[in-house]
């Protein structure tokens, strides 16, 4: 979380094709979902949850928030190899989840920006099935991580290949904790035709790294004579134009 109580980190294996996990965070709570969403929301959401019953005794479930925010437990297991130890007043748990579980329901882990979604209650519980993560006082929270990288970044590109630059020219960043800027660019009258898209990347200006924390490229769809209006700025302002929206 913000505040560095909570504590999510990685290892992805290529070669099974799963992700190894590490969550840290203090000993006081009965509940601790974390999972992932495909926008960010704390539902719909694919979790892995830590709970304990009345009795004190420890379960790891996996379970699927619905659009209400209420946990359905799937009786297959997607929350592997659990370990659990507790040290003072932190507790620390691993486990691991395949890149794609084959789950119609289930979040599939892909090359790109992953929604990770957390929630935390303090009462112990009877049973997490009908658990709502949406409820309580609303200690829960979301982060954007990329849990995989692209091994294949470094292959030769052909030598035929065109590049073309998008820039946002002198950007004055808001003084905000985030901004999200849109920027809607026409490309070339040379690229009408069909051409394949074989890598992309970020281009920062030395010094503003810190500052940028992912990038999202959407090809905009519309009839061939409509306009769509080459707007640059907040994603949010009143002003945008709809045929960007």
């Amino acid at each position: 979380d913000e505040r560095g109580l909570i504590t999510f980190d990685w290892t992805p294996d290529y070669s099974r094709r799963s992700v190894q996990f590490e969550v840290h965070l203090s000993s006081d709570f009965g509940w601790f979902a974390v999972g992932f969403s495909d926008r960010g929301e704390s539902f719909p959401a694919d979790y892995c949850v830590l709970w304990y019953d009345w009795k004190g005794r420890i379960n790891f479930e996996n379970a699927v928030a619905d659009e209400k925010g209420v946990l359905v437990v799937d009786e297959e297991q997607h929350c592997l190899r659990f370990k659990i130890k507790r040290k003072g007043h932190v507790t620390k748990f691993t486990y691991g989840r395949e890149f794609d579980t084959c789950h119609a329901s289930r979040y599939v882990i892909e090359d790109g920006t992953n929604h990770v979604v957390w929630s935390r209650g303090k009462d112990r519980l009877y049973q997490l099935a009908g658990l709502n993560v949406s409820a309580g006082d609303g200690d829960r929270g979301m982060v954007r991580v990329q849990l995989l990288k692209n091994v294949a970044a470094n292959l030769d590109l052909p030598p035929h290949h065109k590049t073309v630059e998008i820039l946002v020219s002198k950007v004055q960043v808001p003084d905000a904790d985030t901004t999200y800027w849109c920027h809607v660019y026409k490309l070339p009258r040379e690229y009408l035709e069909k051409h394949h898209v074989i890598q992309y990347g970020a281009i920062i200006q030395k010094g503003n790294e810190g500052l940028v924390h992912h990038m999202e490229v959407f090809h905009c769809i519309a009839p061939p004579e409509e306009e769509i209006d080459l707007y640059s700025g907040s994603c949010f302002a009143p002003e945008r134009p709809k045929s960007t929206q």
